[in-house]
């Protein structure tokens, strides 16, 4: 994770560690608010799929939950996605984009809904996102005003105020092990034991075997019964930013210099994606993740750019829905959009077991929640 390599975090240890116990009795007490039964779990009439985290981030979430929404497009549901929509303005408000909406500038979505939700809006052609700080809220939302078929829940592993019908937890496979401990000594949410309420977890970027079987090995033993899959992620298609946003072939990289620009938890892993297209890297400039990208940055980075002869700005397609219409008219910006590799299983049994998920009859007895 990016902030574990910042000299300040690192020189912050003791406060962190101190604060550690106290973050991990917040937690035990939330928990225990909807255990005990002081707050109310609400069940929507329609199944939901919760794709989220034990860590912070970094892990590839938003393509899998986009997968998965294509999936069950592909199914021939009426599926929509909720999610809490980070950094979004008003965010204190519910948010709905819908189906039949008119198209509307990505950087305009970005700021209303958040760099995720706006990326996945993009992405998913007629399917309606809504952002809500209580997911329930726009669980309830979609359940009485749409004719919404099967929720996809966005990051909400931790939002226990809404039942579900299939959890499934992300875990990266190259993940630090040195930073498996929780929030703000590490970057996990959750302990491991967490998984025990879990149906799948899936291993991304599972090319590595040696990181992959250590990832499968961790989520086995604090659950021995749950689905694991492994899936990784390949480059697609670079998406030109301008003037007119159309793409080209990754071919369009080989030998090229260019710039690296990215707001997210791992750009590692960005970075290692775009050396395997045979490009030269000649600079980079990595932010914190959700990052704004103020107008002064832009237009240095465009400098840059022409300073050092770089052919492409490229940048992620998280970034890139805040960058668009923003750019300068000429200036070399691209986007890498990557996609979903099912390696174990293929696309089309996770496919099935998704359908199986949620056609089964739930008796609601998920257990909850475990220590962690």
């Amino acid at each position: 994770m990016l902030r574990s390599r910042n000299p300040l975090w690192q020189l912050l240890w003791p406060v962190r560690l101190a604060l550690t116990p106290v973050y991990w009795t917040g937690l035990q007490f939330h928990k225990g608010l909807y255990a005990w039964g002081i707050k109310r779990r609400y069940r929507p009439p329609i199944p939901v799929i919760c794709v989220g985290n034990l860590t912070t981030g970094g892990t590839g979430k938003t393509p899998l939950v986009i997968a998965i929404a294509q999936m069950l497009q592909a199914a021939n549901k009426n599926v929509a996605v909720i999610t809490r929509g980070y950094r979004r303005a008003r965010s204190g408000d519910r948010c709905t984009v819908r189906r039949d909406e008119p198209p509307m500038d990505p950087a305009a979505l970005a700021n209303l809904m958040g760099d995720e939700p706006a990326m996945m809006k993009c992405r998913l052609k007629g399917v309606p996102v809504v952002c809500a700080t209580r997911r329930a809220d726009a669980a309830q939302h979609l359940a009485a005003e749409t004719a919404c078929e099967v929720i996809v829940s966005d990051d909400g592993f931790q939002h226990w105020a809404l039942e579900r019908d299939l959890d499934i937890v992300v875990i990266d496979a190259g993940q630090p092990v040195q930073l498996n401990h929780l929030m703000p000594w590490g970057n996990l949410r959750e302990g491991f034991r967490a998984l025990r309420r879990a149906h799948v977890a899936v291993i991304t970027k599972a090319g590595n075997a040696i990181e992959r079987d250590r990832a499968v090995s961790l989520v086995r033993r604090f659950n021995p019964d749950i689905a694991v899959w492994h899936v990784d992620f390949a480059p697609r298609e670079l998406k030109l930013l301008c003037p007119t946003g159309d793409t080209a072939p990754l071919s369009a990289l080989a030998g090229q210099p260019v710039i690296l620009v990215a707001g997210i938890a791992s750009p590692a892993g960005f970075e290692r994606m775009v050396e395997s297209l045979g490009c030269r890297i000649v600079g980079r400039f990595f932010y914190r993740d959700h990052f704004s990208y103020p107008e002064l940055v832009i237009r240095y980075l465009e400098r840059q750019a022409e300073k050092q002869g770089a052919r492409f700005l490229l940048t992620t397609e998280k970034d890139a829905v805040k960058l668009c219409g923003r750019t300068a008219p000429n200036a070399p910006w691209a986007a890498l959009t990557i996609e979903p590799v099912w390696l174990d299983p293929p696309a089309d049994r996770a496919a099935a077991f998704i359908h199986q998920k949620i056609t089964a009859p739930s008796d609601g007895s998920r257990p909850f929640p475990p220590a962690g």
